[in-house]
């Protein structure tokens, strides 16, 4: 009898280190297909001009217009498209509305609000439907126009540029022609 229940403690010690080896080896397995059998990761960036002065900004655009953003929506998870009544045509082809695609979500700080006014620098959209545009370097070409007509740069770097160039409070007042909107047409 001894013998029996000393078999079935030597069987019992078997199995469980015989448990532990194959749990071992599984789960060194899983762990190396997880991490060291997975291809790499490949990440694709694209690098982004933007402009370092107003000079810059101004030839870059192909289209720079004053408007108000009528109507917006979200085509992905990551860009708004707002729609613009177009007031004034400062370069390039005159349009009535206007299509801008912004990278961000509605109601971020950097993307367009509706019922708002903006001087904007454009490019084309490079989806091939007329009236579709993005802003120059990303939100380098927005500019805010304030109901009393003052403009504001949504990026600090344009907003420095302005002030150093002009020397006082820039406006835009499509009847009274400021010294910015004469440099805009120069």
């Amino acid at each position: 009898m001894m013998n029996l229940l000393s078999s079935k403690k030597i069987m019992l010690v078997i199995s469980i280190v015989l448990i532990a080896a194959v749990s071992i080896l599984l789960y060194q397995h899983v762990f190396k297909e997880k991490t060291l059998s997975k291809k790499p990761l490949s990440v694709h960036a694209t690098v982004l001009y933007a402009p370092q002065t107003l000079s810059e900004l101004k030839s870059d655009a192909s289209l720079i217009v004053f408007g108000e953003v009528v109507s917006q929506h979200e085509p992905s998870t990551f860009a708004v498209a707002s729609y613009m009544e177009i007031k004034d045509t400062l370069k390039g082809k005159p349009y009535d509305f206007i299509r801008v695609y912004q990278v961000g979500q509605m109601n971020e700080e950097t993307v367009m609000e509706k019922g708002k006014k903006y001087l904007l620098f454009l490019n084309d959209q490079e989806n091939g439907v007329e009236g579709s545009f993005h802003i120059v370097g990303a939100n380098h070409g927005l500019f805010y126009v304030d109901k009393k007509g003052n403009l504001y740069a949504e990026h600090e770097l344009m907003q420095k540029e302005l002030e150093d160039t002009f020397q006082t409070s820039v406006s835009y007042n499509k009847k009274k022609k400021s010294a910015f909107e004469q440099w805009l047409a120069e």
